[in-house]
Protein backbone atom coordinates (compact mmCIF):
# COMPACT_ATOMS: atom_id res chain seq x y z
CA UNK A 1 0.00 0.00 0.00
CA UNK A 2 3.19 2.18 -0.09
CA UNK A 3 3.50 4.17 -3.78
CA UNK A 4 6.50 3.04 -5.30
CA UNK A 5 9.43 5.91 -5.23
CA UNK A 6 7.70 8.19 -2.99
CA UNK A 7 8.21 8.95 0.73
CA UNK A 8 4.95 8.50 3.14
CA UNK A 9 6.40 9.97 6.39
CA UNK A 10 4.51 10.24 9.39
CA UNK A 11 3.16 9.61 13.03
CA UNK A 12 2.24 5.98 13.57
CA UNK A 13 0.04 4.78 16.46
CA UNK A 14 1.46 1.67 18.94
CA UNK A 15 -0.42 -0.85 19.59
CA UNK A 16 0.05 -2.65 23.15
CA UNK A 17 2.17 -6.10 23.02
CA UNK A 18 -0.80 -8.41 23.29
CA UNK A 19 -2.51 -7.73 19.73
CA UNK A 20 1.26 -9.05 18.11
CA UNK A 21 -0.45 -12.41 17.41
CA UNK A 22 -1.52 -14.00 14.19
CA UNK A 23 -0.01 -13.12 11.04
CA UNK A 24 0.98 -9.87 9.88
CA UNK A 25 -2.15 -9.45 6.88
CA UNK A 26 -4.76 -10.15 9.99
CA UNK A 27 -3.45 -7.68 12.04
CA UNK A 28 -3.55 -5.18 9.40
CA UNK A 29 -6.87 -6.01 8.17
CA UNK A 30 -7.87 -5.52 12.25
CA UNK A 31 -6.52 -2.68 12.49
CA UNK A 32 -7.67 -1.13 9.27
CA UNK A 33 -11.53 -1.47 10.81
CA UNK A 34 -11.29 1.76 13.83
CA UNK A 35 -8.75 4.26 14.45
CA UNK A 36 -6.91 3.12 17.56
CA UNK A 37 -6.58 4.90 20.29
CA UNK A 38 -2.85 6.01 21.31
CA UNK A 39 -2.28 4.27 24.77
CA UNK A 40 0.98 3.11 24.05
CA UNK A 41 2.68 6.46 22.36
CA UNK A 42 3.44 6.91 18.58
CA UNK A 43 6.82 6.96 16.47
CA UNK A 44 7.70 8.54 13.66
CA UNK A 45 8.82 6.78 10.36
CA UNK A 46 9.77 7.94 6.92
CA UNK A 47 9.20 4.88 4.42
CA UNK A 48 9.78 4.36 0.87
CA UNK A 49 9.22 1.32 -1.38
CA UNK A 50 10.92 0.60 -4.47
CA UNK A 51 11.89 -2.57 -6.50
CA UNK A 52 15.49 -4.35 -6.28
CA UNK A 53 15.26 -4.25 -10.91
CA UNK A 54 13.82 -0.89 -10.92
CA UNK A 55 11.01 -2.32 -12.97
CA UNK A 56 7.59 -1.29 -11.90
CA UNK A 57 5.80 -4.26 -13.95
CA UNK A 58 8.13 -6.19 -11.05
CA UNK A 59 5.25 -5.87 -8.72
CA UNK A 60 2.63 -7.67 -11.12
CA UNK A 61 5.07 -10.51 -11.13
CA UNK A 62 5.59 -10.27 -7.98
CA UNK A 63 0.97 -11.12 -7.22
CA UNK A 64 1.35 -14.00 -9.80
CA UNK A 65 3.61 -15.90 -7.08
CA UNK A 66 2.26 -17.78 -4.32
CA UNK A 67 1.84 -15.55 -1.27
CA UNK A 68 4.92 -15.80 1.20
CA UNK A 69 4.65 -17.75 4.50
CA UNK A 70 4.28 -14.88 7.14
CA UNK A 71 5.28 -15.37 10.67
CA UNK A 72 2.62 -16.31 13.09
CA UNK A 73 2.72 -15.24 16.46
CA UNK A 74 0.68 -16.83 19.26
CA UNK A 75 -2.90 -16.05 19.77
CA UNK A 76 -3.00 -15.12 23.26
CA UNK A 77 -4.44 -12.06 24.03
CA UNK A 78 -7.45 -11.50 21.59
CA UNK A 79 -9.41 -14.63 23.62
CA UNK A 80 -13.13 -14.09 24.04
CA UNK A 81 -14.76 -14.59 26.84
CA UNK A 82 -17.72 -17.50 26.71
CA UNK A 83 -20.78 -15.92 26.23
CA UNK A 84 -23.16 -19.02 26.45
CA UNK A 85 -26.16 -17.03 27.49
CA UNK A 86 -25.97 -15.12 24.48
CA UNK A 87 -25.30 -18.05 22.32
CA UNK A 88 -28.80 -19.52 23.59
CA UNK A 89 -30.68 -16.50 23.37
CA UNK A 90 -29.30 -16.18 19.66
CA UNK A 91 -30.29 -19.77 18.50
CA UNK A 92 -33.43 -19.87 20.09
CA UNK A 93 -34.55 -16.26 18.10
CA UNK A 94 -33.34 -18.38 15.22
CA UNK A 95 -35.00 -21.40 15.81
CA UNK A 96 -38.36 -18.56 16.31
CA UNK A 97 -37.98 -16.98 13.40
CA UNK A 98 -37.67 -20.40 11.25
CA UNK A 99 -40.28 -22.52 12.76
CA UNK A 100 -42.51 -20.46 14.73
CA UNK A 101 -42.83 -17.65 11.77
CA UNK A 102 -42.45 -19.24 8.96
CA UNK A 103 -42.46 -23.25 8.75
CA UNK A 104 -45.01 -23.93 10.81
CA UNK A 105 -47.69 -21.33 9.39
CA UNK A 106 -46.54 -22.91 5.93
CA UNK A 107 -47.42 -26.04 6.94
CA UNK A 108 -50.85 -24.76 8.74
CA UNK A 109 -51.73 -23.73 5.60
CA UNK A 110 -50.75 -26.21 3.54
CA UNK A 111 -53.07 -28.57 6.22
CA UNK A 112 -56.29 -25.69 5.93
CA UNK A 113 -56.18 -26.71 2.02
CA UNK A 114 -55.65 -30.58 2.31
CA UNK A 115 -57.87 -30.91 5.43
CA UNK A 116 -61.13 -29.06 3.19
CA UNK A 117 -61.49 -26.83 5.75
CA UNK A 118 -62.85 -24.19 3.04
CA UNK A 119 -63.94 -26.39 0.39
CA UNK A 120 -64.28 -24.01 -2.44
CA UNK A 121 -60.58 -23.27 -1.72
CA UNK A 122 -59.74 -26.75 -1.50
CA UNK A 123 -61.75 -27.80 -4.99
CA UNK A 124 -59.84 -24.99 -6.44
CA UNK A 125 -56.25 -25.93 -5.71
CA UNK A 126 -57.37 -29.64 -6.81
CA UNK A 127 -58.74 -28.64 -10.38
CA UNK A 128 -55.28 -26.61 -10.31
CA UNK A 129 -53.06 -29.81 -9.59
CA UNK A 130 -54.72 -31.43 -11.85
CA UNK A 131 -54.93 -29.22 -14.91
CA UNK A 132 -51.50 -28.64 -14.27
CA UNK A 133 -50.86 -32.43 -14.22
CA UNK A 134 -52.16 -33.02 -17.60
CA UNK A 135 -50.11 -30.22 -18.95
CA UNK A 136 -46.84 -29.97 -17.69
CA UNK A 137 -45.54 -27.11 -20.04
CA UNK A 138 -47.14 -24.99 -17.98
CA UNK A 139 -46.10 -25.89 -14.81
CA UNK A 140 -43.38 -22.61 -14.19
CA UNK A 141 -46.37 -20.50 -14.97
CA UNK A 142 -48.31 -22.21 -12.30
CA UNK A 143 -45.07 -21.85 -9.63
CA UNK A 144 -44.48 -18.45 -10.75
CA UNK A 145 -48.55 -17.73 -9.87
CA UNK A 146 -48.84 -19.73 -6.84
CA UNK A 147 -47.25 -17.24 -4.64
CA UNK A 148 -49.69 -14.20 -6.16
CA UNK A 149 -52.66 -16.82 -5.50
CA UNK A 150 -51.41 -16.88 -1.85
CA UNK A 151 -51.58 -13.19 -1.40
CA UNK A 152 -54.39 -13.03 -2.63
CA UNK A 153 -56.16 -15.61 -0.73
CA UNK A 154 -54.75 -14.28 3.09
CA UNK A 155 -55.53 -10.59 1.93
CA UNK A 156 -58.90 -11.75 3.87
CA UNK A 157 -57.69 -11.43 8.08
CA UNK A 158 -60.17 -14.24 9.04
CA UNK A 159 -58.78 -17.02 6.59
CA UNK A 160 -55.50 -14.96 6.72
CA UNK A 161 -55.78 -16.10 10.86
CA UNK A 162 -57.39 -19.86 10.45
CA UNK A 163 -54.61 -20.52 7.32
CA UNK A 164 -51.87 -19.76 10.09
CA UNK A 165 -53.60 -21.48 12.68
CA UNK A 166 -50.76 -24.03 14.79
CA UNK A 167 -51.48 -25.13 18.38
CA UNK A 168 -47.89 -25.09 19.21
CA UNK A 169 -47.50 -21.10 17.98
CA UNK A 170 -50.56 -19.50 18.07
CA UNK A 171 -50.46 -17.04 20.90
CA UNK A 172 -52.14 -18.09 24.57
CA UNK A 173 -55.46 -16.23 25.03
CA UNK A 174 -58.85 -16.32 23.88
CA UNK A 175 -58.28 -15.62 20.45
CA UNK A 176 -55.75 -18.72 20.28
CA UNK A 177 -57.97 -21.03 22.17
CA UNK A 178 -61.17 -19.73 19.39
CA UNK A 179 -58.50 -20.45 16.49
CA UNK A 180 -57.88 -24.20 17.42
CA UNK A 181 -61.29 -25.20 18.63
CA UNK A 182 -62.55 -23.88 14.75
CA UNK A 183 -59.69 -26.50 13.66
CA UNK A 184 -62.43 -29.00 15.07
CA UNK A 185 -59.19 -31.50 15.79
CA UNK A 186 -58.96 -33.07 19.79
CA UNK A 187 -55.00 -33.58 19.07
CA UNK A 188 -54.45 -29.83 18.48
CA UNK A 189 -56.74 -28.86 21.50
CA UNK A 190 -54.37 -31.12 23.29
CA UNK A 191 -50.89 -29.57 22.13
CA UNK A 192 -52.63 -26.36 22.62
CA UNK A 193 -53.25 -27.58 26.51
CA UNK A 194 -50.14 -28.76 26.89
CA UNK A 195 -48.46 -25.02 25.82
CA UNK A 196 -51.42 -23.30 28.67
CA UNK A 197 -50.19 -26.18 31.37
CA UNK A 198 -46.25 -25.08 30.77
CA UNK A 199 -47.02 -21.48 30.70
CA UNK A 200 -49.24 -21.94 34.10
CA UNK A 201 -45.38 -23.77 35.35
CA UNK A 202 -47.48 -26.89 35.48
CA UNK A 203 -46.69 -30.46 34.56
CA UNK A 204 -48.37 -33.27 32.36
CA UNK A 205 -48.87 -36.72 34.08
CA UNK A 206 -51.06 -38.52 31.94
CA UNK A 207 -51.62 -36.98 28.21
CA UNK A 208 -54.17 -39.70 27.70
CA UNK A 209 -55.88 -38.20 30.09
CA UNK A 210 -55.39 -34.86 28.98
CA UNK A 211 -56.73 -35.73 25.26
CA UNK A 212 -60.22 -36.28 27.31
CA UNK A 213 -60.27 -33.59 28.70
CA UNK A 214 -59.13 -31.49 25.36
CA UNK A 215 -62.00 -33.68 23.45
CA UNK A 216 -64.91 -31.49 25.74
CA UNK A 217 -63.12 -28.35 25.19
CA UNK A 218 -64.67 -27.62 21.91
CA UNK A 219 -68.06 -27.84 20.77
CA UNK A 220 -69.30 -27.51 16.63
CA UNK A 221 -65.72 -25.67 16.12
CA UNK A 222 -65.92 -23.12 18.69
CA UNK A 223 -64.79 -22.98 22.51
CA UNK A 224 -67.33 -23.99 25.66
CA UNK A 225 -66.08 -21.56 27.75
CA UNK A 226 -63.21 -18.70 27.96
CA UNK A 227 -59.42 -19.61 28.50
CA UNK A 228 -59.51 -18.45 32.12
CA UNK A 229 -62.27 -20.73 33.14
CA UNK A 230 -59.99 -23.05 31.29
CA UNK A 231 -57.31 -22.48 33.59
CA UNK A 232 -59.55 -22.76 36.22
CA UNK A 233 -60.70 -25.88 35.68
CA UNK A 234 -57.42 -27.56 35.26
CA UNK A 235 -56.65 -26.48 38.64
CA UNK A 236 -59.34 -27.38 40.21
CA UNK A 237 -59.06 -30.89 38.37
CA UNK A 238 -55.31 -31.26 39.53
CA UNK A 239 -56.84 -30.91 43.30
CA UNK A 240 -59.48 -32.95 42.97
CA UNK A 241 -57.29 -35.94 41.91
CA UNK A 242 -54.25 -35.98 44.10
CA UNK A 243 -53.57 -39.75 44.10
CA UNK A 244 -53.67 -39.91 40.47
CA UNK A 245 -53.77 -36.33 38.74
CA UNK A 246 -53.19 -35.76 35.06
CA UNK A 247 -51.80 -32.42 35.48
CA UNK A 248 -50.42 -31.10 38.49
CA UNK A 249 -49.04 -26.87 39.10
CA UNK A 250 -46.03 -25.69 41.01
CA UNK A 251 -47.04 -23.46 44.15
CA UNK A 252 -43.44 -21.94 44.25
CA UNK A 253 -43.03 -18.58 43.16
CA UNK A 254 -40.35 -18.06 39.73
CA UNK A 255 -37.10 -16.78 41.49
CA UNK A 256 -36.00 -13.10 41.27
CA UNK A 257 -33.41 -13.33 38.07
CA UNK A 258 -35.41 -15.62 36.47
CA UNK A 259 -35.11 -15.54 32.49
CA UNK A 260 -38.63 -15.15 30.74
CA UNK A 261 -40.00 -14.02 27.39
CA UNK A 262 -43.65 -12.48 26.87
CA UNK A 263 -44.83 -11.55 23.66
CA UNK A 264 -41.54 -12.25 21.90
CA UNK A 265 -39.90 -9.96 24.32
CA UNK A 266 -37.17 -11.75 26.38
CA UNK A 267 -36.94 -9.97 30.31
CA UNK A 268 -35.56 -10.95 33.58
CA UNK A 269 -38.10 -10.90 36.67
CA UNK A 270 -36.91 -8.39 39.15
CA UNK A 271 -39.63 -8.98 42.00
CA UNK A 272 -43.05 -11.04 42.89
CA UNK A 273 -45.89 -8.83 43.20
CA UNK A 274 -48.25 -11.45 44.20
CA UNK A 275 -47.34 -14.98 45.25
CA UNK A 276 -49.05 -17.96 43.33
CA UNK A 277 -51.84 -20.41 44.40
CA UNK A 278 -53.87 -22.95 43.87
CA UNK A 279 -56.32 -21.19 42.62
CA UNK A 280 -54.56 -18.57 40.82
CA UNK A 281 -50.95 -17.74 39.18
CA UNK A 282 -48.68 -15.23 40.57
CA UNK A 283 -47.58 -11.92 39.45
CA UNK A 284 -44.48 -10.91 38.71
CA UNK A 285 -42.42 -7.30 37.17
CA UNK A 286 -40.21 -7.92 33.81
CA UNK A 287 -37.11 -5.88 33.28
CA UNK A 288 -37.12 -5.95 29.53
CA UNK A 289 -34.70 -3.61 28.78
CA UNK A 290 -32.40 -0.72 31.14
CA UNK A 291 -35.72 1.64 31.40
CA UNK A 292 -38.73 -0.79 30.54
CA UNK A 293 -40.26 -2.26 33.73
CA UNK A 294 -43.94 -3.96 33.28
CA UNK A 295 -46.13 -5.96 35.62
CA UNK A 296 -47.25 -8.96 33.57
CA UNK A 297 -49.23 -11.76 35.10
CA UNK A 298 -47.12 -14.92 35.75
CA UNK A 299 -48.99 -17.45 33.26
CA UNK A 300 -48.13 -15.04 30.31
CA UNK A 301 -44.36 -15.66 30.83
CA UNK A 302 -42.61 -18.33 29.50
CA UNK A 303 -38.94 -19.42 31.09
CA UNK A 304 -36.06 -18.96 28.91
CA UNK A 305 -33.51 -21.45 29.42
CA UNK A 306 -30.44 -20.07 31.56
CA UNK A 307 -27.33 -20.26 30.59
CA UNK A 308 -25.61 -17.82 32.87
CA UNK A 309 -23.72 -20.16 35.13
CA UNK A 310 -21.21 -21.10 32.52
CA UNK A 311 -20.16 -17.32 32.62
CA UNK A 312 -19.21 -18.50 36.42
CA UNK A 313 -15.27 -17.51 36.64
CA UNK A 314 -14.95 -21.29 38.35
CA UNK A 315 -16.78 -22.81 36.06
CA UNK A 316 -15.08 -20.70 32.78
CA UNK A 317 -11.49 -21.57 34.76
CA UNK A 318 -12.13 -25.46 33.26
CA UNK A 319 -12.52 -24.28 29.85
CA UNK A 320 -9.71 -23.86 27.88
CA UNK A 321 -9.60 -20.39 26.46
CA UNK A 322 -8.74 -21.69 22.55
CA UNK A 323 -12.88 -23.67 23.19
CA UNK A 324 -14.07 -20.59 24.28
CA UNK A 325 -12.84 -18.03 21.96
CA UNK A 326 -13.94 -20.76 18.87
CA UNK A 327 -17.19 -20.90 20.28
CA UNK A 328 -17.36 -17.24 20.53
CA UNK A 329 -16.18 -16.67 16.83
CA UNK A 330 -16.71 -20.08 15.26
CA UNK A 331 -20.79 -20.49 16.62
CA UNK A 332 -21.75 -16.91 17.72
CA UNK A 333 -20.85 -15.22 14.58
CA UNK A 334 -22.05 -17.88 11.86
CA UNK A 335 -25.75 -17.44 14.10
CA UNK A 336 -26.16 -13.62 15.02
CA UNK A 337 -25.56 -13.24 10.96
CA UNK A 338 -27.49 -16.27 10.13
CA UNK A 339 -30.60 -14.62 12.59
CA UNK A 340 -30.72 -11.46 11.01
CA UNK A 341 -30.55 -12.76 7.23
CA UNK A 342 -33.57 -14.80 8.54
CA UNK A 343 -35.16 -12.39 10.61
CA UNK A 344 -35.04 -9.98 7.32
CA UNK A 345 -36.33 -12.19 4.98
CA UNK A 346 -39.36 -13.56 7.40
CA UNK A 347 -40.11 -9.89 8.22
CA UNK A 348 -40.35 -9.02 4.43
CA UNK A 349 -42.35 -12.42 3.91
CA UNK A 350 -44.79 -11.70 6.55
CA UNK A 351 -44.77 -8.04 5.86
CA UNK A 352 -45.98 -8.95 2.43
CA UNK A 353 -48.46 -11.78 3.37
CA UNK A 354 -50.25 -9.92 6.12
CA UNK A 355 -51.30 -6.55 4.02
CA UNK A 356 -49.33 -3.95 5.92
CA UNK A 357 -48.86 -2.38 3.20
CA UNK A 358 -51.58 -2.70 0.71
CA UNK A 359 -50.10 -1.33 -2.19
CA UNK A 360 -46.53 -3.32 -2.01
CA UNK A 361 -48.52 -6.65 -1.47
CA UNK A 362 -50.91 -5.96 -4.51
CA UNK A 363 -48.13 -4.97 -6.58
CA UNK A 364 -46.11 -8.27 -5.77
CA UNK A 365 -49.02 -10.58 -6.78
CA UNK A 366 -49.69 -8.59 -9.59
CA UNK A 367 -46.07 -9.08 -10.86
CA UNK A 368 -46.64 -12.76 -10.42
CA UNK A 369 -49.43 -13.23 -12.18
CA UNK A 370 -47.86 -11.03 -15.12
CA UNK A 371 -45.11 -12.86 -14.87
CA UNK A 372 -46.91 -16.35 -15.15
CA UNK A 373 -48.71 -15.52 -18.25
CA UNK A 374 -45.38 -14.59 -20.31
CA UNK A 375 -44.50 -17.89 -18.68
CA UNK A 376 -47.76 -19.52 -20.02
CA UNK A 377 -47.92 -17.80 -23.71
CA UNK A 378 -44.88 -20.00 -24.71
CA UNK A 379 -46.74 -23.24 -23.61
CA UNK A 380 -49.70 -22.64 -24.98
CA UNK A 381 -49.19 -21.26 -28.31
CA UNK A 382 -45.63 -22.79 -28.61
CA UNK A 383 -42.32 -21.42 -29.26
CA UNK A 384 -41.04 -20.14 -32.36
CA UNK A 385 -38.54 -21.89 -34.49
CA UNK A 386 -35.87 -19.16 -33.81
CA UNK A 387 -36.44 -19.76 -29.95
CA UNK A 388 -36.52 -23.54 -30.03
CA UNK A 389 -33.21 -23.18 -32.24
CA UNK A 390 -31.06 -20.48 -29.75
CA UNK A 391 -32.34 -22.31 -26.48
CA UNK A 392 -30.81 -25.66 -28.34
CA UNK A 393 -28.08 -23.86 -29.10
CA UNK A 394 -27.36 -22.32 -25.70
CA UNK A 395 -27.62 -25.80 -24.58
CA UNK A 396 -24.99 -27.53 -26.40
CA UNK A 397 -22.73 -24.67 -25.91
CA UNK A 398 -23.39 -25.11 -22.33
CA UNK A 399 -22.56 -28.87 -22.59
CA UNK A 400 -19.55 -28.34 -24.39
CA UNK A 401 -17.96 -25.82 -22.10
CA UNK A 402 -18.80 -27.98 -19.11
CA UNK A 403 -16.91 -30.84 -20.49
CA UNK A 404 -14.03 -28.38 -21.45
CA UNK A 405 -13.61 -26.62 -18.35
CA UNK A 406 -13.42 -29.74 -16.86
CA UNK A 407 -10.54 -31.15 -18.65
CA UNK A 408 -8.33 -28.17 -18.79
CA UNK A 409 -9.44 -26.74 -14.91
CA UNK A 410 -5.79 -28.03 -13.98
CA UNK A 411 -3.69 -27.85 -16.96
CA UNK A 412 -0.39 -25.59 -16.74
CA UNK A 413 -2.98 -22.88 -19.33
CA UNK A 414 -5.47 -22.31 -16.88
CA UNK A 415 -3.71 -22.59 -13.94
CA UNK A 416 -1.09 -19.51 -15.10
CA UNK A 417 -4.55 -17.91 -17.05
CA UNK A 418 -6.02 -17.91 -13.38
CA UNK A 419 -2.81 -16.68 -11.73
CA UNK A 420 -2.62 -13.68 -14.14
CA UNK A 421 -6.25 -12.64 -13.25
CA UNK A 422 -6.09 -12.94 -9.63
CA UNK A 423 -2.94 -10.80 -10.02
CA UNK A 424 -4.64 -8.31 -11.95
CA UNK A 425 -7.30 -8.08 -9.62
CA UNK A 426 -4.66 -7.42 -6.58
CA UNK A 427 -2.94 -5.51 -8.81
CA UNK A 428 -5.52 -2.91 -8.85
CA UNK A 429 -6.73 -3.12 -6.25
CA UNK A 430 -3.53 -2.71 -4.25
CA UNK A 431 -2.86 0.41 -6.48
CA UNK A 432 -6.08 1.94 -5.92
CA UNK A 433 -4.77 2.36 -1.96
CA UNK A 434 -3.45 5.30 -0.40
CA UNK A 435 -1.43 4.89 2.89
CA UNK A 436 -3.10 8.15 3.86
CA UNK A 437 -6.15 5.78 4.53
CA UNK A 438 -4.55 4.49 7.62
CA UNK A 439 -6.24 4.38 10.68
CA UNK A 440 -3.28 3.67 12.81
CA UNK A 441 -1.15 6.59 10.35
CA UNK A 442 -1.06 10.37 11.04
CA UNK A 443 0.33 12.41 7.58
CA UNK A 444 3.40 14.58 8.76
CA UNK A 445 2.52 17.33 6.56
CA UNK A 446 5.62 19.44 7.15
CA UNK A 447 7.19 16.58 4.59
CA UNK A 448 5.47 17.89 1.68
CA UNK A 449 8.32 20.97 1.84
CA UNK A 450 11.03 18.73 1.44
CA UNK A 451 9.50 16.99 -1.76
CA UNK A 452 11.44 18.68 -4.36
CA UNK A 453 14.85 17.83 -1.98
CA UNK A 454 13.36 13.72 -2.30
CA UNK A 455 13.13 13.72 -5.34
CA UNK A 456 16.85 15.10 -6.54
CA UNK A 457 17.87 12.51 -4.19
CA UNK A 458 16.24 9.54 -5.74
CA UNK A 459 17.84 10.30 -8.82
CA UNK A 460 21.23 10.47 -6.97
CA UNK A 461 20.71 7.13 -5.85
CA UNK A 462 19.60 6.22 -9.28
CA UNK A 463 22.99 6.94 -10.42
CA UNK A 464 24.68 5.49 -8.06
CA UNK A 465 22.45 1.90 -8.65
CA UNK A 466 23.35 1.84 -12.56
CA UNK A 467 26.98 1.60 -11.57
CA UNK A 468 26.89 -0.94 -9.22
CA UNK A 469 24.93 -3.10 -6.71
CA UNK A 470 23.51 -1.92 -3.48
CA UNK A 471 24.99 -3.04 -0.16
CA UNK A 472 21.70 -4.76 0.74
CA UNK A 473 19.72 -7.18 -1.10
CA UNK A 474 16.93 -4.52 -0.87
CA UNK A 475 16.37 -0.85 -1.56
CA UNK A 476 14.28 1.06 0.86
CA UNK A 477 14.58 3.57 3.75
CA UNK A 478 13.66 3.06 6.94
CA UNK A 479 13.98 5.40 9.78
CA UNK A 480 12.37 5.28 13.60
CA UNK A 481 12.39 8.85 15.35
CA UNK A 482 11.06 9.18 18.80
CA UNK A 483 8.60 11.57 19.68
CA UNK A 484 10.17 12.78 23.08
CA UNK A 485 13.66 12.85 21.67
CA UNK A 486 15.44 13.90 18.43
CA UNK A 487 17.74 10.99 18.32
CA UNK A 488 17.41 9.08 15.28
CA UNK A 489 17.66 5.00 15.04
CA UNK A 490 18.83 3.33 11.73
CA UNK A 491 17.95 -0.25 11.25
CA UNK A 492 18.95 -0.72 8.00
CA UNK A 493 22.40 0.93 6.27
CA UNK A 494 21.81 1.49 2.56
CA UNK A 495 23.70 3.27 -0.28
CA UNK A 496 20.61 5.89 0.01
CA UNK A 497 21.76 6.18 3.55
CA UNK A 498 24.61 7.57 2.56
CA UNK A 499 23.37 10.04 0.38
CA UNK A 500 20.94 11.54 3.31
CA UNK A 501 24.24 11.44 5.57
CA UNK A 502 25.98 13.29 3.53
CA UNK A 503 22.87 15.75 2.76
CA UNK A 504 23.24 16.60 6.43
CA UNK A 505 20.36 14.94 7.76
CA UNK A 506 20.18 13.64 11.46
CA UNK A 507 21.37 10.10 11.01
CA UNK A 508 23.90 7.50 12.29
CA UNK A 509 25.25 4.37 11.03
CA UNK A 510 24.27 0.95 12.60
Amino acid sequence: ELPIGKFVAGWFTLLPADRLQGTAPERVAISMFEKPKETCGSVYLELMLDTLSGDPSDEFYAWCLDPPNFKEFSRTGYFKKLNAQAISDTAMDLKFAVFDQFARPFMAGLTYILMWREKILSMAALLLALGVSLRPAFIPAAIVALPGAVLLLLSNETRRRRMATDPSSVALDDMGYTLVAELCDTNAMRDFLERVVVAMHGTVHQPDLLRQFAAFCWDGGRPVTTLANLKQQLRRAAADLPEHPFVSFSPAALQIGSLVVAGGRSGEVISCVRQPNMSQGGCYEVRFGPEAIEELDGESLEIRPDFRWISNPVVLALIPDDLETALMEDLLLPLEFAQMYVRLVVDLVNYLFSWKRYDASLATATLCFATAGLLALPAYHGLPTWVSVTVSFAQVVACLSLVVIIFVAKSRLMICLQACIRAHVKYRAHSSKRAMDWPFFEEDHAINARRSSSEQRRSLFEEDFAMGPPEPEFCWSFRQVGRSSSTCFTRQSTVYDKLLSEDGDDFKKD
